[in-house]
C-alpha cells in the first residue's frame, strides 16, 4: 500500500522553520536508518511504524544506533520470538518453509527480512 520512499528533506525543513520538537518517521527499518534520520533532519525524536512490524527488537537496535552503540540483539528474545512466528503463522499457506527458514536463521535482521517476504507473499 506504500510507495516511494520517505522525504527527509521536508522534515529538517520543519525541524527548521519551527520552535517545537519535531518527530521524524518514514522508512525507519533499523537503527541504521534511525541514526540516518537524525542526522539529516535534526528532529527531536524517531517514529518507528512499519519498521516496527514484524521486529520487535528494533526499538532496542534504534536506541542503541542513536548512543553510537552496537546492538546485539537478546539471545532468549530471539529463540522466543522465532517460536512466536511459527506459532502465529501455523496453517498458513507456506508457513512450514517459513518455520524451518526461521529456525536456521541467526540475526534479527535475517528473520526480518523472512518475515517481510512471507507477509508480502501472502497478500499478494
Amino acid at each position: 500500500m506504500y510507495s516511494g520512499t520517505a522525504d527527509w528533506d521536508k522534515i529538517a525543513e520543519v525541524v527548521n522553520a519551527v520552535r517545537i520538537p519535531v518527530i521524524g518517521n518514514g522508512d525507519v527499518f533499523s537503527g541504521t536508518d534511525a541514526a540516518a534520520l537524525a542526522a539529516k533532519t535534526g528532529c527531536a525524536g524517531i517514529m518507528a511504524a512499519r519498521g516496527a512490524q514484524g521486529n520487535p527488537f528494533l526499538f532496542a537496535e534504534i536506541r542503541a544506533a542513536l548512543r553510537g552503540e552496537d546492538y546485539v540483539p537478546p539471545s532468549g528474545a530471539f529463540a522466543d520470538m522465532r517460536k512466536h512466528i511459527a506459532w502465529y503463522t501455523k496453517g498458513m499457506y507456506g508457513s512450514t518453509e517459513l518455520r524451518r527458514r526461521v529456525n536456521n536463521c541467526g540475526s534479527t535482521a535475517e528473520l526480518s527480512e523472512l518475515v517481510r517476504r512471507f507477509r508480502d507473499e501472502v497478500s499478494d
